[in-house]
């Protein structure tokens, strides 16, 4: 029999591979709803067809890799730890959506800053830009 340290680092493996097909999967879907809304002129196939397929692609193969998880844990189908793993996925996304709702109420100059990087420091000194596109 296996030492419990063995299927630990077995399932917290599969779970950050888990992890990081999420997270290529969201990045298509963001690339695509970018393009759609901020209008570039790099031709059909890099700003609608490529960012598409990608995120078809990536979304069956999520569908299939939860539907099969079990089999990546090496468990039973009825085992608990097939849905666990995977659902604090969504559960570390609704604590993540919830706080940005209450940051965005409470304090709306903070949230405004969210996703500028070294620029959040200056934010406030600037007047709003919706779209920062290179040169």
């Amino acid at each position: 029999m296996a030492l419990p340290i063995v299927h630990l680092f077995f399932w917290l493996t599969s779970l950050g591979a888990l992890g990081v097909l999420i997270l290529m999967t969201a990045t298509s879907v963001a690339v695509l709803s970018y393009f759609t809304r901020i209008a570039h002129h790099d031709g059909m196939w890099r700003m609608t067809v490529a960012p598409l397929l990608s995120a078809l692609a990536l979304g069956a193969i999520l569908v299939v890799t939860v539907e099969q998880f079990d089999a990546l844990l090496g468990v039973e189908p009825t085992s608990p730890l097939r849905w666990m793993l995977p659902a604090s996925y969504a559960v570390a996304a609704a604590t993540g959506l919830a706080w940005a709702l209450a940051l965005r109420a409470a304090r709306p100059d903070v949230y405004q800053t969210i996703g500028l990087g070294a620029d959040s420091a200056t934010a406030p000194l600037r007047t709003p830009d919706p779209v920062r596109q290179p040169a």
